[in-house]
């Protein structure tokens, strides 16, 4: 009888213990079926390489500005005060494993003659890393960079109203970067790129009314290597950009970049052959230090600290372009194609500037929201523009001139919105700038213009 009980209490025992393995054993027939029936070190290969996956999947993420402007004050103008729409910018970037793909389009505010502004896309790149690796705690990527790229410009600390460098606009084309990143946070780019052209900028004559840095136009025209009515000129461009961080609050940082092109297309006709040339050289440097201690670190219009920079600008005289058949071209810098001389229009450039910027959230925040600022820059720039000819294509007898300028601003910050006043003053060598009745009898100008800032 006892022998009895025992063997029931232990069929009892047994009966529970299996049930209890029930799930377990129910989970991994499951797996088994939703793996077809595969080994388990298979399985857990498999799931192995999902987390991988799923690590490396597409990062998908928005960016951009919204800028709108009332125009206060300009001596040059007698329909002050006026607004517009600055300038609206939008982007979307793509990381996935090691590709990461950017775009960004930008529509600008109304143009000179009172018409819609354009809509460009200043970006549109897809960026591969070939090369990772480490070598006594330094480590070195390499990225080839395909499209429309954007490789920025000398660094700023300016007014928004400021003269500084144009920068690089978006250059079609191929870019190879070696980045050198070091253990405590110092960087080194060093960049080499072959572009359908270079970004060329031509200054203003002395009686256009437009002898300024604002007044300033591109030069050259994007080459299109695919269409017989362009040159098939290349351009070329090298760039450094190295980051020394001091500490965690202190760093420094050194630009440089050169980009040249030679027989760069400048004109049309109205059937989209290529008409004339010029040989371009473009140059920018800037050294910026930067103290977040002092000068803080919530920059939005312009980056903190303080910034000396530099653009050199050369455009060659133009060349009649004549067709060679197959999309190829010869090129004659003297006579047109009535025999006539070609007229020396080259000219070259050269822009200096020093700026400071800062903002009050080590020692003045809290005031209306929580963690808000005063922003403020000063900024001193001098153009310096000289002619090929002793006269231009408009008759100025003098045409080389010289302008300074002093910009500040003042503002108020919080979070990724700024608001403030820019204000700028301008003398010149020679009467270049406008009455506020359109003529041109004025060696000064004064400009100043309250600005609405949102970025995301």
């Amino acid at each position: 009888m006892l022998l009895r009980t025992d063997i029931k209490k232990f069929n009892l025992l047994f009966s529970f213990i299996i049930l209890s393995l029930y799930p377990t054993v129910y989970s991994q027939d499951k797996k088994r079926e939703k793996h077809l029936d595969k080994p388990d070190n298979l399985i857990s290969d498999e799931i192995s390489k999902k987390s991988e996956l799923e690590e490396t999947k597409s990062i998908v993420s928005a960016y951009g500005l919204i800028q709108f402007n009332a125009n206060l004050i300009d001596s040059t103008r007698s329909n002050t005060p006026d607004y517009e729409a600055n300038r609206l910018r939008f982007g979307m970037k793509v990381q996935g494993g090691i590709a990461e793909g950017r775009f960004e389009v930008q529509f600008n505010g109304n143009n000179l003659d009172g018409k819609s502004g354009l809509t460009a896309i200043r970006r549109a790149d897809l960026s591969l890393e070939f090369m990772r690796h480490e070598f006594n705690q330094i480590q070195f990527v390499t990225k080839f960079i395909l499209g429309g790229i954007r490789v920025g410009g000398a660094m700023s600390t300016a007014p928004d109203i400021a003269y500084i460098p144009n920068k690089y606009g978006r250059q079609d084309g191929l870019l190879v970067e070696e980045s050198i990143q070091f253990k405590e946070g110092s960087q080194i780019n060093v960049s080499l790129a072959n572009f359908n052209n270079i970004r060329g900028i031509r200054q203003q004559s002395v009686s256009s009314g437009n002898a300024n840095w604002l007044g300033s136009k591109g030069a050259s025209l994007n080459s299109n290597w695919g269409k017989d009515s362009f040159s098939k000129s290349r351009g070329y461009f090298a760039k450094i950009d190295a980051t020394y961080k001091i500490n965690k609050n202190k760093k420094l940082n050194f630009i440089a970049m050169h980009g040249f092109q030679d027989d760069a297309p400048s004109a049309q006709d109205s059937s989209g052959n290529l008409t004339t040339a010029n040989d371009i050289k473009h140059t920018e440097a800037s050294l910026w230090y930067n103290d977040s201690d002092i000068f803080g670190d919530k920059g939005l219009l312009s980056d903190n600290g303080v910034a000396f920079w530099y653009e050199n600008e050369q455009i060659g005289k133009n060349k009649r372009a004549i067709v060679a058949g197959g999309g190829q071209f010869n090129y004659d810098p003297s006579n047109n194609s009535d025999g006539s001389l070609i007229y020396d229009d080259s000219q070259s450039f050269q822009l200096y500037g020093i700026s400071v910027s800062a903002d009050s959230l080590r020692y003045l925040t809290n005031m209306i929201q929580k963690r808000d600022r005063l922003t403020y820059s000063i900024s001193y720039s001098l153009e310096d523009v000289q002619f090929g000819n002793n006269v231009t294509l408009k008759g100025d007898k003098n045409p080389d001139y010289k302008i300074n300028q002093v910009a500040g601003y003042l503002g108020y910050a919080v979070k990724t919105f700024e608001t403030g006043i820019n204000i700028a003053y301008h003398t010149s060598n020679q009467n270049l700038f406008k009455d506020n009745n359109g003529n041109i009898n004025k060696n000064n100008a004064i400009m100043g213009y309250l600005t609405a800032f949102y970025k995301f």
